[in-house]
């Protein structure tokens, strides 16, 4: 026997089915009737679906930020890794959150460093 859950946002339904002891998450969908199970494989609504974008903008995907401490890099000098979140496609049904990790310069060690500091 499946199970639907539904979990409700302003105008979202995330919706899934627990079918013996599987999860199977079937998205999230914008609509404004009320959904039903009817057999484990389909699922009827009594609008049309439409599918709601990953995001928006790069905020929708989270919060941009530094990730480490102070390391040293290969070339000896002090390094830190960022973690940019972007939004690709915004708006749109291909739209999707992407995550690239830079490793940033935060300063030129002429002697080399140790231990995240400049010796």
């Amino acid at each position: 026997m499946a199970s639907l859950i539904r979990g409700i946002l302003p105008g979202v339904i995330l919706m899934a089915v627990v079918l013996a002891g599987s999860f199977l998450f079937l998205g999230n969908v914008s609509m404004t009737s009320f959904l039903t199970a009817t057999s484990p494989k389909e699922i009827q609504a009594n609008t049309q679906m439409q599918n709601v974008p990953a995001c928006n903008s790069d905020s929708d995907c989270g919060q941009s930020q530094f990730m480490t401490a102070n390391y040293c890099g290969a070339d000896g000098n002090l390094y830190r890794d960022y973690d940019n979140q972007n939004c690709l496609n915004p708006g749109t049904p291909s739209a999707k959150c992407q995550e690239s990790v830079t490793q940033i310069l935060q300063q030129q060690c002429p002697n080399g460093c140790s231990l995240g500091f400049c010796n």
